[in-house]
């Protein structure tokens, strides 16, 4: 064999050793970065239901401060009905939904409520309020409003559950309690 030849297939076996280290650098990469891609993708979806929660209790405190044209007389401190669960089934795939439109269930709740996504829902939203109507105060430990997201990201059957509540403090709605969540993911 000359010298050429085996310099040449040298380079060659060289060159097929770097296609597989490359090879396998590429599936190692593969295989950390799409499940954590994936968890990504899911928890961006969570992001969701944190913010209309949060939008929902707005609604409710503003409300609840201002005071209420009832029956010809002023009236504080009051919620409106339970609303939702809206829409009705959660959806894997997020699409829009009009809270307000007369034909959802609980309209009015949720047009005093000012609640409203200016993008697509995956999740079903629940007002649960103890008790509707006004004058209401919690008594110190317990919460007057329940807020729920529930849905199901990747369609398995299994819920993602998000819920917060409000008591009365000081003539405002306050949180109360801790931010819960239930199988965030999935």
């Amino acid at each position: 064999m000359t010298r050429n030849a085996r310099r040449l297939r040298r380079q060659q076996g060289y060159s097929l050793v770097l296609t597989a280290f490359g090879i396998s650098l590429a599936v190692t990469l593969l295989a950390v970065f799409i499940p954590t891609f994936l968890r990504e993708v899911r928890l961006s979806h969570t992001a969701e239901a944190a913010e209309m929660l949060q939008q929902m209790h707005l609604g409710a405190a503003a409300y609840y401060a201002t005071p209420q044209l009832v029956e010809g007389q002023q009236q504080t401190h009051c919620l409106p009905a339970h609303a939702g669960p809206a829409p009705r089934e959660p959806r894997q795939n997020a699409r829009a939904y009009d809270f307000f439109d007369d034909d959802t269930p609980d309209h009015d709740t949720w047009r005093v409520l000012t609640f409203r996504s200016e993008r697509s829902v995956r999740y079903s939203y629940v007002f649960s309020p103890v008790q509707a109507g006004c004058d209401l105060r919690a008594p110190n430990g317990t919460f007057l409003v329940t807020y729920r997201a529930q849905g199901d990201l990747d369609g398995d059957g299994v819920q993602s559950l998000f819920e917060r509540r409000d008591t009365s403090e000081g003539g405002a709605l306050v949180p109360i309690g801790i931010y819960f969540e239930r199988d965030r993911v999935e």
